[in-house]
């Protein structure tokens, strides 16, 4: 199983094949694992399940590939959740990489999205004056130099951050 110690081919063909065989049916997922588990020794597939982790790792801190699409997030931690269904993977990936801590905060820490993406994600900024407490002069000279189309940057700015919320609890 020498060919499944290669980085390359865990991220391109093996986290492709479990994705798919996961989506198909979990039990066969679980029972690949334990197959995979019985006839390979364990040293080496200790060091296939910590290379499919790193891949894991790395894809899913690429959050903002695509505009508003985390649907490669949500694939990577069904995919974790759909192999930590077997026992054996389980606690291999509990003791080696999950209670790793260098290993888990690196799972943690989230690339933060560019200027630009954040430009796409909420293109009108929105300041509230309202509830500050300023002094009446004062509000009546920010409401002057307020645009004139002031409801409308509200609302498409309460329309996107809508669209972050609705991503985020998808």
């Amino acid at each position: 199983m020498r060919i499944l110690k290669i980085p390359y081919i865990i991220d391109y063909c093996f986290v492709s094949f479990l994705n798919n065989m996961s989506k198909k049916n979990t039990i066969k997922l679980k029972v690949f694992l334990e197959l995979m588990w019985e006839n390979i020794p364990d040293y080496e597939m200790i060091c296939i399940i910590n290379q499919f982790m790193f891949c894991m790792l790395c894809e899913f801190k690429c959050t903002w590939r695509e505009k508003f699409d985390t649907s490669n997030q949500i694939m990577v931690l069904k995919l974790i959740t759909a192999i930590c269904e077997e026992t054996k993977t389980r606690k291999q990936m509990i003791a080696n990489v999950l209670f790793n801590k260098i290993k888990f905060s690196h799972f943690l820490h989230i690339v933060a999205p560019s200027d630009e993406m954040f430009n796409h994600m909420i293109p009108i900024v929105y300041w509230s004056i309202e509830n500050i407490g300023l002094v009446e002069d004062m509000e009546i000279k920010l409401m002057k130099n307020f645009p004139e189309d002031y409801k409308i940057c509200k609302s498409a700015y309460e329309n996107s951050c809508d669209k972050i919320k609705h991503l985020i609890n998808e």
